[in-house]
Order: C-alpha cells, then structure tokens, then sequence
C-alpha cells in the first residue's frame, strides 16, 4: 500500500497554489494551459504569443489572451484554415493565414499596434462577422470592406504590411465609419 506524506513545505506549496489561483484573475493559455496572470494580459503581443484571441466587447475594453505561445505547437495550417476559430475574424502576417496571427471575436474595433501586428498583415479571413479593415489607426484611412465567410490568403502588394485597424460591425461594413 502506498502512503503519501504531507510535509510542511508540500502544504505551503499547495496553499500558496489555491490562493493564487483564487484571488488573482487570470486567463488560461490553452496550448499549455498555463495560467496568465491579469496584470501580463495588456502586455499579450506578437513577441510573447504567435496567436492572439481578442474578444471585442463594443465600447467595452476587450479581452485579450495567448491562445498559442510562441514556439508553442499548434495545429497544422492549411489554405481556407487559420489558427483562428472558424467563426473569427483572422488577421496573419503571412500568406496562407501563417504565422503570427490575431484572432478577433464579437463586435467592435481595435488597433493592431497593441498586439504587435501593425502595419504587418499579409492574409485574412473574416470568419462569420462583416466589416472593414483600415491603413491607419482608430478605424481612419483608405479601408476596404469585408462580408462574412470572405478570405484573403494573399492581400498582394496594395495591402501587404498596411493595415493598423479593424472594424467589425452588426451590420457589417456599411456601419462602421
């Protein structure tokens, strides 16, 4: 028979586990699962995660978290296939939706300059949502319009490592400014 024996320094070990993990929100980063502190979740970009998963929330602050860390193994990509939900708007720095990629969910907009993705998309995909993808920051500038279920596996030179922001809307493109 096999007996286990708690010693003082196993207790604190696990004391100290359960009330981290109580008392400190946190996401989870599901190719690990290793547990992200909320003060590290604003500072999630392309140097720390290859795919970043934001969750719009209209005016709200969105959520952010790793979905896959760099380095991490992820699942083989394919052309019409990103990192991304099927259902989200996938943004990638190289063609085939390869590479460091942001995966946006639900309505609203955002910079890519926070994630590191600036001016760096090569391949998108929109996923179930509409709306429009801009030059420059805060939704301004020359954009183009998307609907849903569109993709781009190669924006080509007129768009390659040019956008800043994204818009994605209820209404699709025609209710984002």
């Amino acid at each position: 028979m096999f007996r286990f024996t708690l010693t003082p320094m196993v207790l604190r070990v696990v004391a100290a586990s359960i009330l981290a993990l109580t008392l400190v929100p946190h996401a989870v980063n599901a190719a690990n699962h290793r547990a992200i502190p909320a003060a590290r979740l604003a500072a999630i970009t392309t140097d720390t995660c290859d795919v970043i998963q934001v969750q719009l929330n209209g005016d709200q602050p969105a959520a952010v978290s790793c979905k896959y860390a760099k380095g991490a193994v992820r699942p083989l990509i394919t052309e019409g296939n990103g990192p991304c939900d099927g259902t989200d708007v996938a943004i990638s720095d190289d063609y085939n939706f390869g590479g460091q990629t942001i995966c946006f969910h639900g309505y609203g907009t955002s910079n890519f300059a926070p994630y590191g993705m600036n001016d760096r998309m090569t391949s998108w995909k929109s996923g179930n949502w509409g709306g429009k993808i801009y030059w420059d920051e805060n939704s301004q500038g020359t954009n183009f319009g998307f609907a849903p279920n569109q993709q781009n596996a190669n924006v080509g030179s007129g768009w390659n490592d040019k956008a800043s922001s994204i818009c994605i809307a209820a209404g699709g493109a025609s209710s984002c400014p």
